[in-house]
């Protein structure tokens, strides 16, 4: 899904001018072993940003396949 989420935010970026820079990381607790994505951006707007908000929910929407295999997934404010 990293990979995935990945490169929908890199074919979409130019619909967004105002984000320079994204990273998508996949993390795991030490303890149990939960898998997290972080994704991280740089915005070039006051927080919160409208534009970067908005990249990453299209790019999850239209592009990355949550809903279907991975119905726990969603995003944090």
């Amino acid at each position: 899904m990293a990979v995935a989420l990945r490169d929908a935010v890199v074919r979409r970026n130019g619909e967004s001018p105002a984000v320079r820079s994204v990273g998508v990381v996949q993390v795991r607790w030490p303890g149990g072993g939960e898998e997290h994505l972080m994704v991280h951006g740089a915005v070039d707007e006051d927080p919160p940003s409208a534009s970067a908000d908005r990249l990453l929910r299209v790019s999850l929407r239209e592009e990355v396949p949550l809903a279907q295999r991975y119905p726990k997934a969603g995003m944090l404010p």
